[in-house]
């Protein structure tokens, strides 16, 4: 017989109480989101991209440049939808 993670009811105290208990933690409820600041995100892939170029190795040079992107869409995606790989922030570094 198979368990099921059933979602707790709103109104039941066990869910308060796991809602309390994750807020005293500072632990955000799963049906909020995390709100990404620009900065920290330019910051980051900066980084990376210093990284990258102080890379030999191709595998991890390919690893940190997907991160890069990866991590420059969470913010600019909307804005910015890169059309090639010749864009985005690895291009602008090289």
């Amino acid at each position: 017989m198979m368990e099921h993670d059933i979602p707790f009811d709103e109104d039941d105290d066990d869910y308060m109480d796991e809602v309390a208990a994750a807020e005293a933690f500072g632990i955000e409820p799963e049906d909020e989101y995390e709100e990404i600041d620009s900065d920290e995100v330019d910051r980051v892939v900066t980084a990376l991209e210093s990284l990258i170029d102080s890379t030999s190795s191709e595998n991890i040079r390919a690893y940190l440049d997907e991160a890069a992107q990866n991590i420059y869409r969470l913010v600019y995606e909307e804005e910015n939808a890169w059309e090639d790989e010749s864009e985005g922030p690895a291009a602008e570094a090289a």
